[in-house]
């Protein structure tokens, strides 16, 4: 029975991969249509769509459907697989969107919601994404005091995250 969407699944993963992000969305909704999904699978389905929209740069679209995914993946949450995660993936989509578009207050809101309760390497990367807002904000050694505790949890996975987020090169300012 559950059969009937898995070319849809199949379909907007290759769509994806091809860089056909208008028309993995809509795969991956017509997979959301079907009333009888795995759970895992509307998981997946959520967090492709938020991929292919911030890969077209439509950060709106992304933050509900992560919004959708957080309330799933609360109603989920028994399953702890690769598919599904857990409410801090969905946040940091949420978070990540947020910064994209400048909305560095609503993104700023969440990185504190998220910290009150975080693994460390989750931890890591909101720490990241509030300095960096707060250097936004012009709050300056309070970035610093944020972007020293990230790159003290792990000095090499700071650099790795920064980088990748952001591209630019504060090792001076840390080091120093």
């Amino acid at each position: 029975k559950y059969k009937e969407y898995d070319s849809y699944l199949i379909k907007g993963i290759i769509e994806r991969r091809t860089g056909e992000y208008k028309d993995s969305i809509k795969s991956f909704k017509k997979v959301l249509s079907y009333k009888v999904v795995k759970d895992e699978d509307i998981i997946f389905s959520y967090k492709q769509c938020i991929f292919n929209e911030i890969a077209l740069g439509r950060y709106f679209n992304a933050i509900e459907y992560a919004k959708i995914g957080l309330r799933k993946s609360a109603v989920y949450s028994y399953a702890r697989d690769y598919y599904m995660g857990d409410s801090e993936a969905w946040i940091i989509y949420i978070i990540y969107a947020y910064t994209n578009l400048e909305y560095f207050n609503e993104a700023y809101s969440w990185c504190n919601k998220l910290l009150l309760k975080c693994t460390k390497e989750i931890e890591l990367i909101i720490l990241i994404f509030r300095g960096y807002i707060e250097s936004k904000f012009g709050k300056y050694e309070r970035s610093l005091e944020d972007l020293s505790k990230a790159f003290k949890i792990n000095e090499s996975d700071f650099k790795n995250r920064y980088f990748k987020i952001y591209g630019l090169n504060i090792e001076n300012l840390i080091y120093d």
